[in-house]
C-alpha cells in the first residue's frame, strides 16, 4: 500500500509538473480575435496606448490598472460589494481590438451575479473609460476606487449604482463616473474603427487574433518606427504614387542616399539596401521628370559589387562582408540581415532568393517555441555573446519569414510566422505583445512592450508575406503572390487598398478581389513552382474581379549542404591525453616575443604573474603533459595581422611524433566568428604539411573569457577543448561551471585561460617546423609551448 501510494504521489507530482510548463508554454489563448487567459496572475500585461505619447493605461490579466505617463503611475484597485475584482474566484480576461474587457464571478456575490468590465483608451486624448457592468445583483452594488497597496495615488471613492458604472481615467486623475456611456461608446466605435482597417480571416485562430492586435499596434506607434526615407517612399509608390508628393521628397531621397552610400563598402546589407535605394530614385526620377540614368549605372554597379565579391555561388547565399584589409578574408558566415535584405530589396535573382533562404534552414539557429513543434530565431551563429549580434529578436525573425515568403517558400514562411507570434503574443507575459526581444533571448529575456520595429515586420510579413500583397502604383499593376499554407482551403484579407478572398476546390483556386486604389492596378496573380521559379496569372484593372488559377505542382526543395561546415564539427583536437608514448617537451625559447599579460584587453587583466608562480623549474604540467615554459622573461608567442606582432612565426622542430600537444592562447571576437582565425603548420622535411585549422568557437577561445554553450544559439562543437586557468592551473572542458559563471553575459575568467589543443601529425615524416600564422584581422594568435609525443 505504502509502494502504492509513494507511486501515485509520483504520478501526480508529474502531472502538476506538466500542467505547470503548458501554462508557462501558452500563457494566453486565441478566440476569435481575442486573447484569452482564465485566472491569469500577470500585473500589468497589456498596455492600452491611446493616442500617441507617452500616456498609457497599463491593465493586468485580472482587474487592476495603473495609468502612467512622464514616469510616473497611478495604480487602481476595483472593489463591488466588497470583493477586490483582481482577487474574485473566477476571472476571464479578454484582450480584443485595442481594448480589454473581464468576465468575472465571487461566491459571495450569488450564484447567477457576474460583473463585467471593459477599458477602452482614447485615440484623442490622453483618458481610458472603465465600463462597470452588474448581473443577476439584489438590489443597489457599490464601487468603491482605490490604491493598490502600498499606493497612496489614488483618492478613495465610493458609488451606489444599479446596473452600469464608469471610471474616467484623465491624465493623472482617476475618478467615478456614472454618467459617461455616450462618451465610452464613442471612444470604442473610434477604436473598433481603427482596427477594421486591417481585418483577417484564417483556418488558424492564432493568426486571425494578430491581424486585430497588429492594427492597432501599428496605429499607435507608428510615430516611432525606425523606418527609413527609402522605405517610406517605396511604401508610397506601391500604394499611392503620387506625383507632387515624389516630387517633394525628390531632394530628401537625393539627400539621404548621398549620406548612406555604400560604394566603397563590401558589407552585404548594406550594399543591398543602397541598391534598392537607386532602384527607387531611377523610377521616381522618372516619374517628376529627372534624369534616372546616373540612379540606374550606381544600382548596376552595386548589383554587380554583389554578385561578384559576396555571393558564394559554391554555398548558394551572400556572405557577411569582406575585409577591406589584412587577407581580405570573405566571412561565409552571413546573419539573417544578410539573407533577407537583398531578398527585401530586390538585390537578387528569383534562383538566388530560393537558395540562400536553405541557407538559414541549416546554419542559423533554430529555437524551439515550447510544446508547439515551432521555433523562432536567432540572429545569427556567431559567438561570444555580443548585444546586437547574436539575439532572439523577433523583428528580425518576422523579417526573415517575410524574406521565405518573397522567394516563394510558403510553408517554411508560415511556420517561422506563427512559432514567433506563438513566442510574442501567446506563451509571454503579456497578450499580443510584440516586444524587442524574445523570452528565449540568453541575454535580454522577455521585452514584453510593444517594439515599433517588430510592429512594422509583422504588419508586413502578414500582408505582404502571408497574403502576397505587392502593389505598385507607378506601373499601375498589383502582383498578389500568396504565401497561404497548402494545407488551408480558404482565407480573406481586408486592408484600405485592397481586399480579396480565397478559396481552393481541388487543384483550381479562386480568388475574389476589390480594390481600392486611387487609380486602378492591373492585379497578377503570381504563384511559386519552387526553386525560385514562378507562373503569372493577369487578371484585369477593374475594381472587382475574380481570377480563376490552376494550383501548381511545386518542384521538389533541394537542399544546400556546406561540406566544408560539416567537416568542421570534427573533434580530433580536444582527444584526452594518452601515455602510450613518450612527451618531449620543446624548448622555443628564441621564438618567444610577448609576456601572457600583453594579451590583456577591453579593461580585463590576463594574470602572468599568477601564471608564473605555476612554473616549477621551467615545466608545467596540465592534464598530465608537461610542457617547458620559462619563469622569467617572454613566455609567449604572438601572432597578428597588424603592426604589433608578425603575421606568422616559424619555429623549428626536429624528430618525429605521432601528435604535437600545444599550449595557446590568443583573442577572437563575435565578428571572427565561424571563420578560421588562425593556423597552426606542421612542415616536414620532405616539404609536406599537417595544418590544424583555429576555428571561433569549435576550437579557438577568446583568452579573457569562457563560451557559454547551450544547444540553441549558442553551440559549438563537442566535447570542448580543454581551457587551463592561468591563475589556479585548472584545466576543465567546462571552466565556466569550475568558476561558477552564470547566462551568457558575465563570462570573464579571472586571470584568463589558456586552451590545450592536440594536433595529430604523421610519425613517419621526419619534423622541420612549427608555423603559427594569424588570419583574422583585429585577433591575435598565440603559442605558450609545445610537447611532442
Amino acid at each position: 500500500m505504502c509502494i502504492f501510494a509513494g507511486k501515485m504521489r509520483k504520478y501526480i507530482a508529474l502531472l502538476f509538473f506538466l500542467l505547470s510548463l503548458c501554462a508557462t508554454a501558452q500563457q494566453y489563448r486565441p478566440e476569435g480575435k481575442a486573447f484569452v487567459c482564465v485566472n491569469g496572475q500577470h500585473r500589468f500585461s497589456r498596455v492600452l496606448y491611446g493616442r500617441h505619447g507617452t500616456w498609457r493605461m497599463l491593465t493586468s490579466d485580472r482587474p487592476l490598472f495603473a495609468v502612467a505617463s512622464g514616469g510616473k503611475q497611478r495604480t487602481m484597485r476595483l472593489r463591488v460589494n466588497g470583493v477586490a475584482l483582481d482577487e474574485t474566484d473566477y476571472c476571464e480576461s479578454r484582450y480584443h481590438d485595442g481594448m480589454r474587457s473581464y468576465l468575472l464571478r465571487h461566491k459571495t456575490w450569488g450564484v447567477k451575479a457576474s460583473v463585467r468590465l471593459k477599458v477602452v483608451a482614447s485615440l484623442t486624448s490622453e483618458q481610458a473609460l472603465i465600463r462597470i457592468v452588474t448581473n443577476h445583483f439584489e438590489g443597489a452594488v457599490t464601487l468603491d476606487l482605490t490604491s493598490a497597496e502600498g499606493q497612496n495615488t489614488v483618492q478613495h471613492q465610493s458609488q451606489q449604482f444599479e446596473d452600469e458604472c464608469f471610471v474616467d481615467c484623465r491624465g493623472d486623475m482617476v475618478s467615478i463616473d456614472p454618467r459617461a456611456g455616450d462618451l465610452f461608446d464613442e471612444q470604442e466605435e473610434s477604436v473598433c474603427t481603427l482596427v477594421s482597417r486591417l481585418v483577417v480571416s484564417t483556418p488558424d485562430d492564432y493568426i486571425n487574433a494578430m491581424g486585430a492586435a497588429v492594427s492597432v499596434a501599428s496605429n499607435v506607434k507608428s510615430d516611432v518606427k525606425n523606418v527609413s526615407v527609402v522605405d517610406e517612399l517605396l511604401h508610397h509608390c506601391r500604394y499611392v504614387g503620387d506625383r507632387a508628393y515624389l516630387f517633394k521628397q525628390w531632394p530628401v531621397l537625393q539627400r539621404y542616399l548621398h549620406e548612406q552610400d555604400a560604394t566603397d563598402t563590401l558589407v552585404t546589407r548594406m550594399l543591398a539596401r543602397q541598391y534598392g535605394g537607386q532602384q527607387l530614385a531611377a523610377r521616381v526620377a522618372k516619374v517628376i521628370g529627372e534624369n534616372g540614368l546616373p540612379f540606374e549605372q550606381k544600382a548596376r554597379q552595386l548589383l554587380t559589387t554583389l554578385n561578384e565579391r559576396l555571393w558564394l555561388s559554391d554555398k548558394g547565399h551572400w556572405a557577411e562582408w569582406q575585409d577591406s584589409n589584412g587577407l581580405k578574408r570573405l566571412h561565409t558566415s552571413a546573419a539573417l540581415w544578410s539573407i533577407y535584405t537583398p531578398i527585401d530589396y530586390g538585390a537578387c535573382t528569383p534562383e538566388q532568393a530560393y537558395a540562400a533562404t536553405c541557407y538559414v534552414d541549416e546554419e542559423i539557429p533554430h529555437i524551439p517555441v515550447a510544446m508547439s513543434g515551432l521555433s523562432t530565431l536567432s540572429t545569427s551563429c556567431w559567438m561570444p555573446y555580443a548585444h546586437g549580434q547574436n539575439n532572439v529578436i523577433p523583428a528580425e525573425a518576422l523579417h526573415m519569414a517575410l524574406a521565405y515568403f518573397q522567394a516563394g517558400r510558403a510553408e517554411q514562411g508560415f511556420r517561422l510566422l506563427k512559432g514567433t507570434v506563438l513566442d510574442q503574443m501567446y506563451c509571454g507575459l503579456s497578450p499580443a505583445s510584440l516586444g524587442a526581444y524574445s523570452q528565449y533571448d540568453a541575454a535580454q529575456g522577455g521585452h514584453y512592450d510593444d517594439d515599433a520595429d517588430c510592429i512594422r515586420m509583422a504588419e508586413r510579413v502578414l500582408t505582404e508575406g502571408l497574403f502576397g500583397l505587392r502593389p505598385d502604383a507607378l506601373q499601375g499593376r498589383c502582383i498578389i503572390q500568396p504565401g497561404i499554407p497548402e494545407a488551408w482551403d480558404s482565407a480573406s484579407i481586408h486592408t484600405p487598398y485592397i481586399s480579396y478572398h480565397y478559396r481552393r476546390q481541388g487543384n483550381e483556386a479562386f480568388y475574389e478581389v476589390t480594390q481600392h486604389f486611387a487609380k486602378p492596378q492591373q492585379i497578377v496573380i503570381r504563384q511559386s513552382l519552387g526553386l525560385g521559379q514562378y507562373r503569372d496569372v493577369t487578371g484585369t484593372a477593374q475594381r472587382h474581379q475574380t481570377i480563376r488559377v490552376k494550383v501548381p505542382v511545386p518542384l521538389p526543395e533541394v537542399r544546400f549542404v556546406d561540406p566544408l561546415a560539416t567537416a568542421s564539427q570534427s573533434t580530433e583536437w580536444s582527444d584526452e591525453p594518452t601515455f602510450d608514448a613518450k612527451f618531449h617537451m620543446q624548448n622555443i625559447r628564441k621564438s618567444l616575443n610577448a609576456n601572457l599579460a600583453d594579451l590583456s584587453i577591453s579593461g580585463i587583466d590576463i594574470d602572468d604573474a599568477a601564471f608564473r608562480s605555476l612554473v616549477v623549474d621551467d615545466e608545467f604540467v596540465v592534464m598530465g603533459v608537461p610542457f617547458r615554459v620559462p619563469a622569467e622573461g617572454p613566455n609567449i608567442v604572438l601572432t597578428s595581422l597588424d603592426d604589433t606582432y608578425p603575421d606568422s612565426v616559424a619555429i623549428p622542430l626536429g624528430g618525429s611524433a605521432q601528435q604535437a600537444w600545444l599550449l595557446m592562447a590568443g583573442t577572437t571576437s563575435v565578428r571572427e566568428s565561424r571563420i578560421e582565425n588562425g593556423l597552426v603548420v606542421a612542415t616536414y622535411k620532405d616539404g609536406t604539411t599537417d595544418t590544424l585549422r583555429l576555428v571561433n568557437p569549435d576550437n579557438w577561445c577568446p583568452v579573457e573569457q569562457d563560451y557559454y554553450i547551450d544547444d540553441h544559439a549558442f553551440r559549438a562543437a563537442q566535447p570542448r577543448p580543454y581551457r587551463v586557468s592561468l591563475a589556479m592551473g585548472t584545466a576543465s572542458r567546462d571552466l565556466g561551471r569550475h568558476y561558477g559563471l552564470q547566462g551568457v553575459r558575465q563570462r570573464h575568467i579571472p586571470g584568463g585561460a589558456a586552451t590545450l589543443l592536440r594536433m595529430p601529425l604523421d610519425k613517419r615524416r621526419k619534423l622541420e617546423s612549427l608555423t603559427l600564422r594569424a588570419l583574422s584581422n583585429d585577433i591575435i594568435i598565440g603559442l605558450m609551448a609545445v610537447t611532442l609525443q
